[in-house]
């Protein structure tokens, strides 16, 4: 996304002497956590496949080892090199920030390292009246969730929203989501879309009333309206397709610095992998259409890499054959296409990412159980393939146990892409999306402390920055005896609609030795700044980026909570 033309940008550079001397006014920041070691890029890619194992009665099976398993690759067998257990502790530490620090971190925000679950309302692709009852369905399993379960609501529209995040306050998330009601946008989005898909048509019996030459030009009419309409569908359904594909890829860079598996809930009307399949089937002709198996493809991938499953949720509920009448003596045990075309994008995400599709059913409550109980007891498999083949084609994951009636779930392939760093407008454009998204990038932890600091009447109001990266996921790479560190960093106040109203931006690069390097990794990187606090700004938002890797962190700021009174 480009930056509004009205916004200013400031580059100020910074040397190694912040990491070793700080300039600080004001309360010093604390570092919250323990600082693991920074990251050293090799060329070989590591595969990870998360595994739910259970017997028939959908118990999970614990107890199993590294050498209970067997992997392959393409049908090649392949060396376990990463095992673990993913277990659920109920028990966890409570960590509580003061009100006055801020954080990307979702494990500091909840407290403990749980199993985290997103629930994503699909307005965007989803009927009013069954948004509705969905919603229904949701509060019934928001009404009964346990201690140890952390949920987010999200809703898509034309927009990504945060209604609320993770928590396991279970009257918290009932009100917040009984107030929410979907919106008109949303709706209108959908209902164009819906609308071009099932044009007018000119009534039989009024064409019949016409002469022959007026029939003719009605046909013609007709045959015009269908082919603009034909258009106005696809444009409608590729917004929506792309809206959504990027709603999902933003859920999971929120959820990058999670450890462990993560469950997205995608409550949703659904699309069709390929647009206008019914149409097709019914007349032979597959000439036409859009199909998204790239834009799945893409979102699929994303979410690997952060080790979230997707499981889908038909928002519908229970459907009949439109064809079955009550004169016959039983239900057809099939679909009709126009149906399950849906279902095809469903299980598409289900299979690429590990999780389960739900539809056909009116359970939404407990579909959502079962996600949760999914997570219960996890194996967590690594390797490093064999092929050597990283030019992009799909490749097929198998895993086995070797012992009987066991029932396995995990992602079933991935695409063989090279690790390559983003290009330079490639990098700029996730940064730049950072700053507008309103979920949290977590790859690259980050704390903030803001304080007001005393300003004279009718000056502008100025906050001091205090900020504290975390080396964890910032990339040393080698060069020569020492290590490059590279990180840019983004501020911008934001108003109220959104909009960016000023800017500065850091770029960090500088080279560690064996000493500032263990400096570098014990402490990381601290420094503070003033910032001059433009009228109507309401809130601060910071983005991080390790330039080498790409990976991202973010958090906003609300200046009410620092400033005693706003800007007008």
């Amino acid at each position: 996304m480009k930056r509004p033309p009205s916004t200013p940008v400031f580059y100020c550079a910074f040397s190694l002497a912040l990491l070793v001397t700080l300039p600080a006014t004001g309360n010093k920041l604390p570092v919250v956590g323990a600082t693991k070691q920074g990251i050293l890029h090799v060329t070989t890619q590591l595969v990870q496949v998360n595994v739910i194992v259970e017997n028939k009665r959908g118990q999970p099976i614990s107890g199993l080892n590294r050498d209970d398993f067997k992997i392959f690759d393409d049908g090649e067998p392949q060396k376990i090199s990463v095992f673990t257990v993913e277990q659920i502790n109920p028990k966890g530490v409570s960590v509580h920030l003061p009100q006055d620090i801020f954080s990307n971190s979702i494990e500091r925000q909840t407290g403990d390292s749980p199993v985290v679950t997103v629930i994503l309302l699909d307005g965007l692709n989803t009927s009013w009246a069954n948004q509705a009852n969905a919603r229904r369905g949701v509060i019934r399993f928001l009404q009964q969730i346990q201690p140890s379960d952390r949920v987010a609501l999200y809703a898509l529209g034309t927009q990504l929203r945060v209604l609320h995040d993770f928590t396991s306050d279970s009257s918290t998330l009932v009100q917040v989501l009984a107030r929410y009601r979907g919106r008109l946008g949303d709706e209108l989005s959908s209902s164009l879309a819906d609308d071009a898909d099932n044009p007018p048509q000119w009534s039989q019996d009024v064409s019949q009333s016409m002469g022959e030459n007026a029939a003719g030009v009605a046909n013609s009419l007709q045959d015009w309206l269908n082919d603009t309409n034909s258009i106005v569908a696809e444009y409608y359904m590729n917004q929506r397709a792309e809206m959504t594909m990027d709603a999902l890829s933003d859920i999971a860079q929120h959820l990058q610095g999670v450890p462990g598996r993560k469950n997205l809930v995608w409550v949703s009307g659904g699309f069709p992998l390929l647009q206008g399949l019914d149409q097709m089937m019914r007349n032979g002709d597959f000439s036409n259409g859009s199909t998204y198996a790239e834009e799945i493809s893409r979102a699929a991938q994303a979410l690997n890499d952060v080790n979230l499953a997707i499981y889908p949720v038909d928002a519908r509920g229970l459907m009949a054959d439109p064809s079955f009448d009550v004169r016959q003596k039983s239900i057809p045990n099939h679909l009709p296409v126009h149906l399950d075309d849906n279902f095809t994008t469903m299980d598409q995400f289900a299979r690429r990412t590990g999780g389960r599709a739900f539809y056909n059913t009116n359970d939404i409550q407990g579909a959502l159980r079962t996600v949760i109980e999914d997570s219960r007891l996890t194996y967590l498999l690594g390797y490093y393939p064999t092929h050597g083949n990283w030019t992009g084609e799909y490749r097929k994951i198998k895993v086995a146990v070797d012992r009987p009636a066991l029932r396995l779930q995990y992602r079933d392939g991935y695409d063989a892409v090279p690790e390559v760093p983003a290009a330079p407008p490639v990098a700029q454009q996730a940064l730049d999306a950072a700053v507008l998204s309103p979920l949290d990038a977590t790859a690259v932890d980050c704390v903030v402390k803001p304080v007001a600091l005393k300003t004279p009447p009718r000056q502008p109001r100025r906050v001091e920055m205090q900020y504290w990266i975390d080396p964890a996921n910032i990339t040393l790479a080698p060069d020569g005896d020492k290590w490059q560190v590279r990180i840019t960093m983004a501020v911008e106040e934001v108003g109220p609609k959104g909009e960016n109203l000023k800017g500065v931006s850091h770029q960090f690069n500088f080279h560690l030795n064996s000493v500032t390097r263990k400096n570098f990794l014990a402490s990381g990187l601290r420094f503070n700044e003033p910032l001059d606090i433009v009228p109507r700004a309401e809130r601060i938002r910071v983005v991080v980026r390790d330039d080498p890797s790409g990976e991202l962190g973010s958090l906003s700021v609300p200046l009410n909570r620092v400033l005693p009174v706003m800007d007008k």
